[in-house]
């Protein structure tokens, strides 16, 4: 049984979610700890096997140089620009164009401050392993890549392995990325943006001290949050507040999980629609010429839904959203 489970691992292709444009997407496990800790970039320092603090009861054990909220932004601008690509694939992009997707200008400095990026993070090596120690995660957040200088410019090439494929497609959170434009230079503030999309439970200050890497102290750490909080809800995000009277961090989502949400664990108002499998663009073809009056984008929507009310998962995403298309259209066909 064992060898059976071993073969269909081996045999399946991962492929990153979807999410919207509007949006910038990490994997769960990484919005729940410091790995991309909410400190100033000035006060990041190099670790040896240090083991990273986090909220589900994995071990993280991290080294090379403290990741912060402008190696986030980077390491999602990637993987926002290879959404729906299947491991393997090789995601090019010119450095300008990148520095825009991220939200930056395009000048030398800022070319050179994304190699920099880019060299923090491909000399990472992280270990992401469950309570039992079975290693779900290990190695380089950006392990393969390469450079070429073009005119004025260097054009990137990175490869989406497997392992990051997986990250993607499972438990994803999301968050609004024009509040997060306005939150540049705030650490704290872009840390907790993600936390409270993922995570709408009351939680202590003093776990958000361990969680998020401060090496503050927790009287000066809890008064840097409350600016923080005011300045995500400033910026268009969620409100949330600091009660004194049991010293925890109250989330108030504007618009909590429905019933009719997939148990992915978003809150905060961050999605309006779920997170799923991911089609190919020759797939919405298909749908395409077999349903020219429908709405792909629609059934792709109620396809994800249904997933998510039903709780079953899609192996070949392709083939199950064809038929679920066709059930989907049939009543529609008879109006």
């Amino acid at each position: 049984m064992q060898d059976h489970f071993a073969r269909q691992e081996a045999a399946k292709v991962y492929q990153l979610a979807f999410w919207p444009d509007e949006k910038r997407a990490m994997p769960a496990d990484f919005i729940a700890c410091a790995l991309f800790s909410g400190i100033q970039e000035k006060d990041a320092t190099f670790v040896d096997d240090l083991e990273i603090a986090n909220a589900n009861d994995l071990r993280i054990v991290f080294k090379g140089r403290r990741l912060t909220q402008v190696h986030a932004d980077v390491w999602q601008g990637i993987m926002h620009l290879a959404r729906q690509l299947p491991e393997g694939s090789k995601v090019r992009f010119p450095a300008r164009q990148f520095l825009k997707v991220i939200g930056r200008q395009t000048g030398k400095k800022q070319r050179d401050d994304l190699k920099g990026w880019f060299t923090d993070l491909t000399a990472t090596s992280v270990e992401i392993s469950d309570t039992k120690n079975k290693r779900r995660f290990w190695g380089s957040l950006l392990p393969n890549g390469a450079t070429q200088d073009e005119n004025d410019d260097t054009i990137y090439v990175v490869e989406i392995n497997r392992p990051l494929a997986k990250l993607f497609a499972e438990n994803i959170g999301a968050v609004n990325w024009k509040v997060r434009q306005r939150l540049f230079k705030k650490p704290l503030a872009l840390w907790w943006q993600f936390y409270s999309s993922k995570f709408i439970k009351p939680v202590p200050v003093a776990e958000l001290h361990r969680l998020c890497g401060s090496g503050a102290s927790l009287k000066e750490f809890r008064r840097k949050l409350g600016i923080a909080m005011k300045a995500v809800e400033s910026a268009g995000g969620s409100p949330s507040f600091i009660d004194k009277s049991t010293d925890t961090a109250v989330p108030t989502p504007r618009q909590r999980p429905s019933a009719l949400t997939p148990p992915l664990g978003f809150g905060g108002g961050v999605l309006n629609e779920p997170l799923g499998p991911a089609v190919t663009g020759a797939t919405k073809a298909e749908f395409a010429r077999l349903y020219p009056d429908a709405d792909v984008e629609q059934c792709l929507r109620d396809w994800r839904g249904w997933l998510g009310r039903t709780g079953k998962t899609a192996e070949s995403p392709d083939r199950a959203f064809l038929g679920f298309a066709k059930r989907w259209k049939a009543p529609r066909a008879g109006r």
